[in-house]
């Protein structure tokens, strides 16, 4: 129920932040833009919880377990594999551009990375998801569908270590943004 509630809440949110920029002109900037993609990544990850859980509890014996030989259990995992991994990819992405422009002072010109945020956060988690594919690792997880407990080399290779890198260049960005933002205040006081 707690797992269905969020991830109905989490849809919600998402599509009322899709809607908005589709519904209202002014909200069509580029970074709000960055941010209606970052909300599209978390719809479809949120919808595979409500997927996943539709055949638990079908069987009584099975209960909580995710069935395996089941394509529905197949396909959401690859979808939560894909769309976690291109929502922390959006997430990378928005702080690299806060940073092009605060601290890099590029201005509107961080426009013209638009082709290459979307080759990265579409391109990679399609190319992490082929190799987890390919080396049979999707499927039961536990309380879940996911990459499997025996294929714990795909899980870090393919989730765990590139959202600690990407949490690590957030942090770095956001603390060269903070410097950027503290020394751009001292020149104001300063004038």
């Amino acid at each position: 129920v707690v797992v269905v509630v969020g991830a109905i809440l989490s849809m919600c949110g998402s599509l009322f932040i899709i809607v908005s920029f589709f519904a209202f002109p002014d909200l069509q900037t580029f970074p709000y833009k960055l941010i209606m993609f970052l909300s599209l990544a978390d719809f479809f990850s949120s919808s595979t919880y409500i997927l996943a859980i539709q055949d638990v509890g079908q069987n009584p014996e099975d209960l909580g377990n995710c069935f395996e030989d089941n394509f529905m259990c197949f396909f959401t995992a690859g979808m939560s594999q894909y769309f976690d991994f291109a929502s922390f990819l959006w997430m990378g992405v928005i702080s690299f551009n806060i940073y092009q422009v605060f601290v890099k002072q590029r201005g509107s010109d961080v426009v013209q990375f638009e082709k290459y945020y979307h080759m990265v956060c579409w391109g990679v988690p399609a190319f992490f998801l082929i190799i987890v594919t390919a080396t049979d690792g999707l499927g039961d997880a536990g309380n879940w569908c996911w990459i499997k407990h025996d294929h714990q080399v795909e899980r870090w290779l393919c989730y765990y270590i590139p959202l600690m890198l990407v949490m690590a260049f957030n942090v770095s960005s956001y603390c060269h943004v903070n410097r950027a933002i503290k020394d751009l205040n001292m020149q104001n006081q300063s004038a």
